[in-house]
């Protein structure tokens, strides 16, 4: 059989496997503006709304053009056209990416966009349109063209900057067996250029999309009961708004169509894959294709409507639980103590600084060593330095030895930064209402999914599970039929803790627990 044979026999069985991964979708992101924000869609004059016009269509022409000169730019890097040793795309324009005409590109279009802000936007009543909001006032109120401008180019430089992490990781690829430079054939390149184009005009397209149907609003030309920032389903926003709803959804079709038909047969782990995307949950020789495009729909999702309300700003609240354009993190609360994540302001602690003091000291291992031993509470993205998914001793001892000058890194985990407010959010694959994990519990403090049988999750179902499950059978403890429920027989019983013990042990003893419940997606109201 031929090789073009075999890539089309691939190509349709990945169709129908990225269908079903889109007919289930990504989770939902909330897109709406609050009911108690106080924003109403506002009457503007011609110069207000010409603002309002410019400021979409010229923050969109910039972000595109970052977008596709950083592309250009690896595109060049993989082809061997520009050199590795001297060329960063990523780099800011501050530092320069080590090519001038990538460097004179970006340069064009950051002067192109403060001309055209700063001509239509000087003298126009910006706070009447809801700004600054996520917004800094650089130059002290009131907010005015000259800090708009600089909103919106280091807003775009942002979510460019977030995007192509996705799409692009390090590159040239080093092998591990030989040291040498892994090198990319045609086919490869072809699909890592494909891919990031892609997903990254999905993106901008559906802004533009929402954005076009805000604007409407604003000339009174489109319902007030349209919702532009709606998303029931991503294959049916229902924003109310025909041409908006069918764009965004070919928007979203687009991207799993265009991935499939340039990457079959592709090895991702060839192009570093997975990189930033979520591994699989069980162990595969090569990165699935699906998950790939899985990755890259929700990451370029999620920020879609925190751009869509910078530029249309939709007043948030940090302490909401979710997690707003201007927000790093969000507890649901505006209280901070030792060791939690997220300040009263919604920005996070570092990495091993429990006490938010600026610096890693003594003072801070003996938090850990304290946490450690349950006499005090730290999130694990503040205390856990080795990412082990724990706070144990090891963590103190290694924060001691980084405090005292010894050669060793703080690498706290990446976990979600809203675990806990009820709703499925990217780094999730449950949430059941709160951050706090006892044992038999479906659903861990970081919002990950406990396996059937391992009660105590710790990622070993051992003697320990087994007589757990006894004492479940016997009513000492509770625990749920997700994860002591082994045979599945709607009871917890001592078959199962026989099961879990015959596990324990190595022999063979299959599990069937019931599914979890399934988490809810955000729905505004």
């Amino acid at each position: 059989m031929n090789r073009i044979s075999v890539t089309r026999r691939l190509a349709a069985a990945l169709a129908l496997s990225l269908s079903l991964v889109f007919a289930i979708g990504p989770a939902a992101v909330r897109a709406d503006c609050p009911p108690d924000s106080g924003i109403t869609i506002p009457f503007l004059s011609d110069a207000e709304f010409r603002c309002a016009q410019i400021t979409l269509k010229a923050t969109m022409d910039y972000l595109g053009t970052i977008i596709d000169t950083r592309q250009d730019c690896h595109r060049n890097l993989m082809n061997g056209v520009l050199s590795t040793d001297r060329v960063d795309c990523k780099a800011p324009l501050e530092v320069g990416t080590g090519d001038d005409a990538v460097d004179a590109r970006l340069r064009k279009a950051e002067a192109r966009l403060a001309r055209r802000i700063l001509t239509n936007c000087t003298g126009v009543a910006l706070d009447k349109m809801g700004y600054p909001t996520f917004c800094p006032d650089l130059s002290g109120a009131p907010y005015e063209a000259f800090d708009h401008n600089l909103c919106m180019q280091n807003a775009a430089k942002s979510v460019a900057e977030f995007l192509l992490e996705y799409e692009h990781p390090p590159f040239p690829l080093i092998d591990p067996d030989t040291g040498l430079q892994m090198p990319l054939d045609q086919f490869e390149i072809g699909c890592a250029d494909s891919l990031s184009r892609h997903s990254a005009n999905m993106f901008r397209v559906e802004v533009e999309e929402r954005g076009k149907c805000l604007l409407k609003q604003v000339q009174r030309l489109e319902s007030e009961l349209t919702d532009c920032r709606a998303e029931v389903d991503p294959l049916s926003p229902q924003t109310g708004r025909d041409i908006t709803d069918n764009n965004v959804v070919m928007a979203h079709n687009f991207i799993l169509r265009a991935i499939a038909n340039e990457c079959p047969a592709i090895d991702l782990g060839n192009l570093g894959f997975p990189h930033q995307c979520p591994a699989p949950d069980l162990p595969l020789s090569v990165f699935p294709l699906s998950n790939l495009v899985e990755c890259m729909f929700r990451s370029h999702h999620a920020e879609t409507f925190r751009f869509v309300d910078l530029m249309f700003p939709c007043s948030t609240m940090c302490g909401n639980g979710f997690l707003d354009l201007e927000e790093q993190c969000d507890d649901g609360d505006n209280d901070w103590g030792g060791g939690e994540l997220c300040r009263i302001n919604c920005t996070r602690i570092d990495c091993g600084d429990p006490n938010d003091d600026g610096v890693r000291n003594a003072t801070d291992s003996l938090f850990l060593l304290q946490a450690a031993v349950g006499l005090q509470s730290c999130d694990l993205q503040v205390c856990d330095v080795n990412s082990d998914l724990r706070v144990l001793a090891n963590d103190a001892l290694q924060h001691l030895q980084f405090v005292v000058g010894l050669p060793v890194e703080l690498t706290c985990p990446l976990l979600s930064v809203t675990c806990g407010n009820g709703f499925l959010e990217d780094l999730e694959s449950c949430d059941d209402g709160d951050n706090l994990y006892q044992y038999g519990d479906y659903c861990n403090a970081t919002c990950r999914s406990v396996a059937c049988g391992d009660t105590d999750d710790s990622g070993l179902v051992n003697i320990l599970d087994a007589q757990y499950v006894l004492h479940a059978a016997v009513g000492n403890v509770a625990c749920t039929d997700e994860i002591c429920d082994v045979t599945g027989n709607a009871a917890v019983n001592s078959t199962d803790a026989l099961r879990v013990l015959m596990r324990s042990v190595g022999l063979f003893a299959e599990f069937n627990c019931p599914a979890p419940p399934e988490t809810p997606v955000f729905s505004a109201p």
